[in-house]
């Protein structure tokens, strides 16, 4: 097994432990893989659970594939959308959570 990047693999990708989003508490879980329904995934949310999963590796036909650090602070905004989302109009708009977790990671690279 690969040793982590850092430590508190939260503190490394700037990734909250949970949050509170209309007024329900989420937690939220980096690991090394997830699965949705039988495939691997980059990350997951549950409103039933109150849950964000993100990981860190993947798997392919061709094998296991570290994620880069982008990938995954990606994800994490991309399902942290889809808990917006969700909470508006319980819809889970692909299109919508990428977009806007793109526009938020080139916000907090290029902030000064």
């Amino acid at each position: 097994m690969d040793e982590p990047r850092c430590c508190d693999l939260y503190q490394c990708y700037n990734i909250p432990h949970s949050f509170r989003i209309a007024n329900h508490d989420f937690e939220v879980i980096i690991q090394d893989y997830v699965e949705l329904n039988g495939e691997y995934v980059y990350g997951t949310f549950s409103s039933p659970k109150q849950q964000i999963l993100v990981a860190t590796k993947i798997k392919t036909e061709e094998g296991q594939i570290n994620l880069t650090d982008e990938c995954i602070r990606n994800s994490f905004y991309h399902e942290l959308f889809h808990v917006f989302n969700y909470f508006w109009n319980t819809d889970a708009d692909e299109g919508l959570a990428q977009t806007f977790a793109n526009f938020m990671r080139e916000f907090e690279i290029t902030r000064k």
